[in-house]
């Protein structure tokens, strides 16, 4: 049985281009090298967009390099792992942690298998559609109408763009010239990135459903599910979320 000699943590931290907001100017990369008992290696990485990467690298550097060493080099370990770290977590920073661990050890099946860890898992598809996406709410209205012409000159046939401004006439503003730029053809969805509440998501969306929104995403926190099914019976606009879910139990749960 091949096991695992060591795990290396590097955090790299990665300007942004095209910052995703005023306090948002970097993204920061927990890489992940994985070192099987037979000197082969699997890389892989644990993302934090701009909170909890130091933490994160700790409980691989840690905790969870402490359970691996020595265990088999397989991603058949990821359920003793999560079971291992469960007192600090079932969710969050506990499994973005183990994302690290669990995608290097994907990354060493696949090399061994000379194959993409897509192919190794059992590939479902060879093409899907894509959509323009921006993480725009801080741009000006003249910078989103911008981004949404390079959108359509592209050709994507469908964008998302951000909502959630303090004063809902703006968003009702900006989301009215992207629906102008993409016409009645192109869809358009719609991203609150958990910054409403429930009332605040109601009448939110009594006035941005007039412009044909393929779905709302995380108007709630994306914990407070109760909060989503109740907003999923006030409203006629498909609800999108999960980005920040973990785990099957959680997915089970929103599911449901």
């Amino acid at each position: 049985m091949t096991t695992i000699a060591a795990v290396e943590t590097r955090l790299i931290e990665i300007p942004l281009t095209r910052p995703w907001g005023p306090d948002v100017t970097e993204i920061s990369v927990i890489e992940v090298v994985v070192t099987a008992s037979d000197g082969e290696a699997g890389y892989g990485f644990s993302w934090t967009p701009t909170i909890g990467a130091h933490a994160v690298r700790a409980l691989i550097a840690h905790d969870i390099s402490d359970f691996a060493i020595g265990r088999e080099a397989d991603p058949s370990i990821w359920r003793a792992a999560w079971e291992h770290l469960h007192e600090a977590g079932g969710g969050g920073i506990t499994t973005i942690a183990l994302a690290g661990l669990d995608l290097a050890l994907w990354d060493l099946a696949a090399r061994r298998a000379s194959s993409s860890v897509t192919d190794l898992i059992g590939r479902r598809h060879e093409s899907l559609p894509a959509y323009g996406s921006g993480v725009n709410l801080h741009y000006s209205l003249e910078e989103l109408v911008a981004q949404a012409e390079r959108w359509v000159a592209a050709g994507f046939p469908a964008a998302k763009m951000k909502v959630g401004s303090p004063d809902i006439a703006r968003d009702v503003d900006r989301v009215a010239a992207v629906r102008e730029v993409l016409g009645p053809d192109r869809a358009l969805m719609i991203d609150a990135n958990q910054r409403w509440s429930l009332e605040k998501a109601t009448a939110a969306m009594a006035r941005l459903a007039e412009f044909s929104p393929a779905w709302i995403e995380e108007p709630l926190r994306a914990d407070d599910i109760a909060g989503h099914a109740e907003l999923r019976r006030r409203i006629d606009v498909p609800i999108a979320l999960g980005e920040n879910r973990h785990t099957i139990h959680q997915f089970r749960d929103a599911i449901d």
